[in-house]
């Protein structure tokens, strides 16, 4: 029936179907621009025996994702194998509408066991700006049909970018390496690096000229079992910026929960945190900075909710460090 139905977009695969054995192979792709829209996806992924393959782009202008769209390697349920990693390079790169960048290890599903190998790793070479913002809570407005049932497969997300391993799952999460001309990171959006299982978290290292981190933005490092979360690492010669909180975030994971919502609370920030019920440790936020702007509930905390100890905060600010309403 029309109600069980997949959703049905555009996409460059590469895939290793339930019961094969053998590699996914890479995607490579050269252009002038990428413009990805309407739950479009460039997928590597693995549902049996053997790797998912790498994703490259080289894009001499910008690359778009908006309505929920994806770039993504992934071990799928069933699936016994790594994920490949992706290298991103472009002059712009812009993430909106729930769109994210992502490589995982994904849990259960549908009668199907967890996957079970490692994330790869992610790394962005962005020459001027880097923008992720919103959630796919907003209207998408895609100019396809769907069921009530398809648009809650898409709600709730947060654009961004992610290098994971989810419940039940084997493996390493991957690590995220950024490096850009300015990063923009707004409403809600994410870069992520988690941990559900005993092996441990990736890093996530950015390097850019400015970070403006508002309204509900977040860098995270989490475990949620017993492996060790993954350290955090901004390099910014000029001015990294936190400000302002998520509005809609309370309602967001009432209404879907937090293994969609990984958003750590609404506040604008970067966290380093244990969760609840964990026993790994969490690591360090290292931030060098010509100037530092911390204001209307912008945040820097390492914190454990789990049995494990935090991290370290070290903080190296050339000029200026301004926190009005803000925390560490």
């Amino acid at each position: 029936s029309r109600e069980n139905a997949p959703i049905l977009s555009s996409s460059i695969s590469s895939i290793v179907a339930a019961n094969a054995m053998g590699d996914s192979q890479l995607i490579n792709i050269e252009a002038g621009f990428v413009d990805l829209s309407d739950v479009a996806s460039i997928v590597t992924s693995t549902s049996s025996e053997g790797d998912a393959g790498r994703i490259e782009l080289e894009v001499d202008e910008y690359i778009n994702l908006t309505g929920r769209s994806v770039i993504s390697s992934g071990v799928t349920p069933a699936g016994n194998g790594r994920a490949g990693d992706i290298t991103i390079m472009a002059s712009d790169l812009s993430l909106t509408q729930g769109a994210q960048i992502g490589s995982a290890v994904l849990r259960a599903s549908e009668g199907l066991a967890a996957g079970q190998g490692r994330a790869g790793n992610i790394k962005l070479d962005i020459e001027q700006l880097l923008n992720i913002s919103g959630t796919s809570a907003q209207d998408l407005a895609l100019p396809i049909q769907l069921t009530p049932a398809e648009l809650q497969v898409l709600a709730g997300y947060s654009s961004g970018i992610f290098a994971s391993t989810e419940e039940g799952t084997s493996g390493s999460a991957g690590s995220i390496e950024i490096d850009a001309g300015n990063l923009r990171l707004a409403d809600g959006a994410v870069i992520n690096a988690r941990t559900s299982t005993d092996n441990d978290g990736g890093n996530i290292v950015v390097t850019a000229d400015n970070v403006t981190v508002i309204d509900g933005g977040q860098v995270i490092t989490t475990t949620r079992s017993t492996g060790q979360a993954g350290s955090i690492t901004l390099t910014v010669p000029g001015t990294a910026t936190f400000s302002g909180v998520d509005s809609s975030f309370a309602t967001r994971l009432a209404d879907f929960g937090e293994n969609i919502v990984n958003n750590q609370g609404p506040e604008s920030g970067v966290f380093a945190n244990t969760g609840s019920g964990s026993t790994g440790s969490g690591q360090d936020i290292e931030i060098a900075a010509g100037d530092l702007l911390l204001t209307e509930g912008g945040t820097l905390t390492s914190r454990s909710e789990g049995s494990g100890p935090s991290g370290n905060i070290g903080i190296d600010i050339d000029e200026v460090l301004a926190e009005r309403n803000g925390n560490i």
